[in-house]
C-alpha cells in the first residue's frame, strides 16, 4: 500500500498508510472523493503507465524519498491541487502531463504552480498539455525542448523560457504568450483556433530602431503598443487634421523606386493593411518630450503583436529587388543564424549584415567571420540592412536556420549597457 489519507479514522475507506510497508512500485493511483488528500511515502515508487485522472485530489505528497514517475505511456491529469512534498516526480520520454490547474509547473525551490515537490525530472521527449480555465505558465522549471505541447485554454499560457516543440505544437484555444527576450521554436503547428502573442521590450533613449513582425499581423496589430504617426489609423491618424501634418515615424525601405537612397523611404498606407514578412522598418520611439503633451509616455515602449507566425521559407527580396541596399527583417520567433548556410539562399549578396545602434549611434556589423553583431544571430523583432551587389538578386531564409541566443539591439538596461538574454 502506498497511499495515506490526511483526514478520517485509520480503518475508513479510502485510506491509505506508508507507515511500514515497502515494496515494488504501484502502477495506479486511486482518485479520492473530492478534497481528500494523498501521500506517496517514503522509498516508495509510483509510477502512472495508463491515463490517470487525480483531479478529485485536493494534494499529492510525495514524501521525502517516494518517487511518483509518469511512464512513457502514461498520462497525468492534474486540476486545481498541487504536488508536493520532499519526494521526486518524474515524466519519463513518451509520458504526458495535462495541466489544469491554475498554475502550472514553476522552478524548483517556489511555492507556486501544481508540482512543487523538491526533485523534478522531465523528458525532453514528453508531453506536454494546457487545459486550464484560467492563465497558466509553463515555468522554468519545463525543459527547453519538449515532444508535443497542446493549449486547449479559455485564457492563455506564459512561456517563461525559450521554447523548443520537436513534434507539434497544436493551439487548440487560447493564447500562447511568449514575453519579451524568451523565444519559440515550433515548425510544425496544428491550428485550430489559438494564437501565438509575442513581445519585444524597447528600452534605451529615445530615437530609431530597427524592427520587424515576427506575426503575420497588419500594422495596427504589430504597432499597437507604441505611439504612431504619419499615415491613415495611426495613433494620431493622418487622414484627421491638425495630424496630417505629422512626419511618419514609421518607414520601410522600397528598393523598386527610381532615384536616392533618401527618395525610397515609404510609410505604411493605413494601419489596415497587412506587414509582408521579412521586410524591415525604422521606427521612432518618442518617448517623454518636454513641453509636448502629444509625447508623454516615457520609454521603455513594448511591441506585442498577436497572430500566427510566418511559416515555411521566406524571400526577404522583393521579386523586383535590384543591386543596391535593402532592408530586411527576421520573419520568425526564434533568432535566425546568418552563418547558417545551409538555411539561406543568398545569391547576388554581400555577407555583411547591420543594425543600427541608437544608444552609441553607430551599426553593429557581422562578415560571416568578425564583427560586433553577436557572431551573426538576428534576434525575433529585428531588422537589418544588407546589400544587393548585382541584378536579379536573391535572399530567402528557412525555418530551419531558427536557433537561440544572441541580442537584439537596441534594448539596453537602466545601467545604460546592452542587455544579454
Amino acid at each position: 500500500t502506498y497511499y495515506s489519507r490526511t483526514s478520517g479514522p485509520w480503518n475508513a475507506p479510502n485510506s491509505w498508510s506508508t507507515e511500514s510497508h515497502t515494496g515494488p512500485a504501484a502502477s495506479n493511483i486511486p482518485n479520492a472523493p473530492t478534497g481528500e488528500d494523498a501521500v506517496i511515502g517514503n522509498n516508495h515508487i509510483i509510477t502512472v503507465e495508463s491515463t490517470q485522472d487525480i483531479t478529485n485530489l485536493a494534494q499529492l505528497t510525495v514524501d521525502n524519498s517516494g518517487t511518483l514517475t509518469v511512464s512513457a505511456s502514461g498520462t497525468l491529469i492534474l486540476d486545481n491541487f498541487t504536488i508536493t512534498g520532499g519526494g521526486s516526480f518524474e515524466l519519463q520520454s513518451s509520458g504526458t502531463l495535462n495541466i489544469g490547474a491554475l498554475d502550472g509547473i514553476t522552478p524548483e525551490g517556489t511555492n507556486e504552480g501544481n508540482i512543487q515537490t523538491e526533485s523534478r525530472s522531465y523528458s525532453s521527449s514528453a508531453n506536454y498539455i494546457y487545459a486550464g480555465s484560467s492563465s497558466q505558465v509553463t515555468g522554468a522549471g519545463l525543459p527547453q525542448q519538449v515532444n508535443n505541447l497542446r493549449i486547449n485554454t479559455n485564457s492563455s499560457v506564459t512561456a517563461t523560457s525559450n521554447l523548443q516543440v520537436n513534434s507539434t505544437l497544436t493551439l487548440q484555444s487560447g493564447t500562447l504568450r511568449i514575453p519579451s527576450g524568451q523565444e519559440l521554436i515550433a515548425n510544425n503547428k496544428s491550428i485550430q483556433n489559438g494564437n501565438l502573442e509575442f513581445e519585444r521590450i524597447l528600452d534605451g533613449m529615445p530615437g530609431w530602431r530597427m524592427v520587424s513582425s515576427p506575426i503575420d499581423a497588419t500594422y495596427g496589430n504589430f504597432l499597437s503598443g507604441v505611439l504612431t504617426q504619419g499615415y491613415d489609423g495611426a495613433t494620431y491618424d493622418a487622414s484627421v487634421a491638425p495630424n496630417d501634418s505629422l512626419q511618419p515615424n514609421v518607414l520601410y525601405f522600397e528598393d523598386t523606386v527610381d532615384g536616392t537612397d533618401n527618395q525610397k523611404w515609404r510609410s505604411p498606407a493605413s494601419a489596415s493593411s497587412s506587414v509582408p514578412a521579412g521586410l524591415g522598418y525604422n521606427l521612432y520611439l518618442f518617448g517623454d518630450v518636454n513641453n509636448d503633451d502629444r509625447y508623454n509616455n516615457p520609454m521603455p515602449d513594448t511591441l506585442r503583436v498577436t497572430g500566427q507566425e510566418h511559416s515555411g521559407s521566406v524571400n526577404l527580396y522583393t521579386t523586383q529587388a535590384d543591386s543596391g541596399w535593402h532592408l530586411v527583417g527576421n520573419p520568425y520567433v526564434a533568432t535566425i543564424d546568418w552563418d547558417d548556410a545551409s538555411s539561406w539562399t543568398k545569391t547576388n549578396t554581400d555577407q555583411t549584415i547591420y543594425v543600427w545602434e541608437p544608444d552609441v549611434k553607430s551599426y553593429k556589423i557581422w562578415n560571416g567571420t568578425t564583427g560586433s553583431l553577436a557572431s551573426g544571430l538576428i534576434k525575433p523583432f529585428q531588422a537589418f540592412w544588407v546589400k544587393a551587389n548585382n541584378n536579379n538578386p536573391q535572399l530567402t531564409v528557412s525555418e530551419d536556420a531558427k536557433t537561440f541566443g544572441g541580442t537584439f539591439v537596441g534594448k539596453f538596461a537602466s545601467d545604460g549597457n546592452p542587455e544579454v538574454e
